[in-house]
């Protein structure tokens, strides 16, 4: 009865099982493709690249006033506090925000926009370091 309860609680990372996961160290640089989760390494922590929402990066087939930024999707399951966050990763620098006791920084994000060819959903790869604060 008490695993139904759980599971019933349980956020989408919940019904991964951890010991299927890649895992990763803290500290160290790592690749995501879009709906990826990992094990943090020495945490209880699943971590998930749930994709992007919103991609205006400047194509590198075209001259623009900007260089845009993607707005991408992370899912995090620390123990039993489950999160979300959007982080907007603009491509002159890294971007960071807490992901429950980490810091996530966002390095890259591929395929590099090509004009009059949309990137689907499923293409997407974010480079990512997960560092103590």
């Amino acid at each position: 009865m008490l695993l139904v309860i759980l599971a019933a609680c349980g956020s989408p990372s919940s019904s991964v099982d951890p010991t299927d996961l890649r895992q990763v160290a803290v500290e160290s640089r790592f690749t995501l493709q879009t709906g990826d989760t990992v094990d943090v390494a020495g945490h209880r922590m699943l971590l998930t690249f749930d994709g992007v929402s919103a991609d205006s990066r400047c194509p590198f087939d075209v001259t623009c006033v900007t260089a845009g930024t993607a707005d991408l999707l992370f899912s995090w399951q620390d123990g039993p506090a489950p999160g979300s966050l959007t982080v907007s990763f603009d491509v002159r620098g890294e971007q960071a925000d807490r992901v429950g006791p980490l810091v996530l920084r966002v390095l890259d994000l591929r395929p590099v926009p090509v004009s009059a060819v949309p990137i689907e959903p499923d293409e997407y790869r974010a480079t990512v370091r997960l560092d103590l604060p």
